[in-house]
């Protein structure tokens, strides 16, 4: 039985607890559950990062992509700034053509060439990975791993509360982990990476996180302007042609 949502409305919607129960994909084969996950976040080279790492680490991975997604827009965002909120969760239409070689036919809806799923936009691309970092961050304290996420998730609370955009609400999280002691180069990866560029050639959409950046985390800024493009390329990060 295949348990795919390739064409399906719940695709990069970070919804999937209930779903893997009614579906049964619960109980399916591991590769098939990290196809499912996957969809939901939205991923759309599934099968190459199935065979590249493995579907026990993916399934792991889009597990909490989902999770913190899902809690981002449903247990803050929509608490306490619902025009936030409804911005945050639009699809959005694409302006740039979609890399040929950025997705895979069997991975995506029918759609995907024309709209962008707001999981995969820089912000809601961005949010979940940063925070999965702030709580993790150094990965040999276990016991300091509950602090950071409670700490990560208070500033994604505070900042939700006063940001007018997604946009904003990622540049102020992004520099209020960078405050918490997180590396300038884990959150920029999350931002401004290249991988991210590879999959979606969305430039404009950048150029508005470049601008955030700029205007509402002068640390993080401040760090990134004065990268050469080979520094940043060797963190991963998108280096525009000149």
């Amino acid at each position: 039985m295949a348990y795919g949502i390739i064409n399906s409305e719940k695709f990069g919607t970070g919804s999937f607890i209930g779903d893997m129960q009614k579906s049964g994909i619960i109980n399916a084969p591991i590769d098939e559950q990290a196809r499912f996950t996957g969809g939901r976040a939205g991923c759309p080279i599934v099968e190459k990062l199935i065979k590249e790492r493995s579907p026990e680490v993916m399934l792991d991975r889009y597990i909490g992509i989902n999770t913190w997604y899902k809690f981002i827009n449903q247990e803050i965002l929509k608490e306490c700034n619902p025009s936030l909120y409804d911005e945050f969760t639009k699809q959005i239409d694409r302006i740039e053509p979609v890399p040929s070689d950025g997705y895979e036919q069997q991975s995506v809806p029918k759609n995907y060439v024309e709209a962008m799923a707001p999981i995969n936009a820089i912000y809601g691309f961005s949010l979940p990975r940063m925070l999965i970092i702030q709580m993790e961050y150094d990965g040999k304290n276990q016991s300091d791993m509950q602090p950071r996420l409670f700490a990560g998730l208070q500033i994604i609370e505070d900042f939700a509360k006063i940001s007018k955009t997604p946009m904003e609400l990622m540049a102020r999280v992004a520099e209020g982990f960078v405050g918490c002691g997180v590396d300038e180069p884990l959150i920029l990866k999350q931002i401004l990476s290249q991988g991210w560029m590879d999959e979606h050639g969305a430039q404009t959409m950048f150029k508005e996180a470049e601008g955030s950046i700029k205007e509402f985390a002068p640390i993080l800024w401040d760090y990134y302007s004065h990268l050469s493009d080979d520094e940043r390329t060797e963190q991963g990060l998108f280096v525009k042609d000149n």
